[in-house]
């Protein structure tokens, strides 16, 4: 159970460390996180980025970085509040296939015929 947690730990901790070695960034002034109430403003995602570059700025945060856009609504006043988060790695379930490919070769008795690949897909129980 616990083997692709700890190798997306330590794939994380390395590329942490890995960033914070090659960051540009000296000085990495404070910068309060912006957020706003209208689901469909996505100027505060450009600026959440450049926010996120002021203190972060390396080959890993070019090739890796991105930012997640969480909105919650709130269901009993209906107020919308929406911010932009970064990530360096997204965990992802491996899916689990219900489905089982089992492939052959058939080969006829009469050896003048060519032999034929066949696959079968079964349902595993």
């Amino acid at each position: 159970g616990y083997a692709q947690q700890d190798s997306q730990e330590l794939f994380s901790t390395v590329l942490d460390a890995l960033h914070e070695d090659l960051n540009r960034v000296q000085s990495k002034p404070y910068i309060e996180a912006k957020s706003t109430d209208d689901p469909n403003d996505n100027s505060i995602s450009i600026d959440s980025w450049n926010n996120h570059l002021a203190r972060n700025q390396s080959i890993i945060v070019d090739l890796m970085h991105g930012q997640f856009k969480s909105i919650v609504n709130c269901p009993i006043c209906s107020k919308y509040s929406v911010t932009f988060d970064p990530f360096s790695s997204i965990c992802l379930p491996l899916p689990k296939d219900k489905r089982v490919v089992v492939q052959f070769y058939y080969i006829p008795y009469d050896l003048s015929k060519s032999l034929l690949k066949c696959a079968v897909i079964a349902e595993k129980k």
